[in-house]
């Protein structure tokens, strides 16, 4: 009885998810694509997935902070957070995890449930500027460990992924 109720409320999530997003006009990147968020998501654009250039990363609400990264030091990054991407693309509730993709395709999950608590970033600028290839760009993500310490230990120093190219929801 219990299965059954999960899996309704899952079933009615997804579809209000999808409405949502649905009734969204979907937008199409007129530059470089930079990000693709794949998996288990209700608007997509291209091929099941949902891929942005920058300016369409940019055009979603922007978070800012001040962090001290663990490899150079204190910065201030701003971007989008990870929860504010995956509302914008329908990503389930159910879902258990995002799966971050590095350009030298390594993989970083972190859960689902502290991407919604926490304002994790996929940053694209650092004291102002737009971060370069060279320091982790275009997009990199950025834990809020100032302001959360307890992030730390769920994602160490390791978890900082550089040139985030794919966002991918998994059940």
């Amino acid at each position: 009885m219990r299965t059954g109720i999960r899996c309704l409320i899952v079933v009615l999530a997804v579809g209000l998810l999808a409405t949502t997003a649905m009734a969204k006009d979907v937008p199409m990147p007129e530059g470089e694509v930079v990000l693709t968020v794949a998996g288990t998501i209700a608007l997509t654009n291209q091929d099941g997935a949902f891929v942005l250039d920058m300016e369409m990363v940019k055009a979603l609400p922007k978070t800012a902070y001040l962090v001290e990264d663990p490899w150079l030091g204190e910065q201030v990054y701003a971007g989008v957070t990870l929860a504010t991407l995956l509302e914008y693309v329908g990503a389930p509730l159910g879902a258990e995890k995002v799966v971050l993709v590095a350009s030298d395709d390594k993989e970083f999950e972190i859960a689902l449930a502290d991407a919604l608590v926490y304002p994790i970033l996929l940053a694209y600028e650092s004291d102002g500027d737009e971060i370069i290839e060279g320091m982790g760009g275009p997009i990199k993500i950025a834990y809020p460990y100032n302001a959360y310490p307890e992030v730390e230990e769920l994602y160490p120093p390791e978890n900082w992924t550089w040139w985030v190219v794919t966002v991918r929801v998994d059940y």
